[in-house]
């Protein structure tokens, strides 16, 4: 298992020096990737707190592919929440007045996919890796926090009883 943080960037801290990343913590087989992004702000003191609802939750899977000589990850979000999803309007006139619900209903909106899926060149590190411009580093299973991990509940059993 791995973990980076990925800066949130835009995102309002409360306190001035305060900053909002994605704490991701990825787990990877032979052939596939899972990557759970959990929202965390680092103080300015170094202490790091965790939200229930800030910043949003997502969960990734996909397979590693060797092409060219390299590394790549193609990913497809399967799990989200407390994320805003992009939407495409199509008849701007009656977005003024019914709700999104009734728009996507009758079609004059569309959910934007593209954020479902995700390519990313992975860089081999000294300590690990980078992918999407996160450094990440190896870590041992019993030094994650008390943190509910969205997709896999329990990820060190799901990996134990898959070799």
């Amino acid at each position: 298992m791995y973990v980076g943080l990925a800066e949130m960037k835009g995102y309002p801290a409360e306190n001035p020096g305060d900053k909002w990343y994605h704490e991701n913590i990825v787990y990877i087989r032979p052939d596939s990737l899972f990557l759970e992004g959990n929202p965390v702000v680092v103080h300015r003191n170094g202490d790091k707190g965790y939200s229930a609802s800030d910043g949003g939750f997502y969960s990734y899977s996909g397979r590693i592919d060797t092409a060219g000589g390299g590394l790549t990850a193609q990913l497809r979000m399967f799990s989200h929440d407390y994320i805003g999803l992009p939407v495409l309007v199509k008849d701007t006139v009656a977005a003024k007045t019914l709700s999104l619900d009734e728009l996507l209903k009758r079609g004059l909106a569309v959910l934007d996919s593209s954020m479902y899926n995700k390519t990313a060149t992975i860089y081999l590190a000294a300590k690990g890796f980078e992918m999407d411009s996160v450094q990440y580093v190896r870590f041992k299973p019993d030094s994650l926090p008390n943190l509910p991990l969205m997709g896999f509940p329990d990820p060190i059993r799901f990996f134990k009883k898959r070799r």
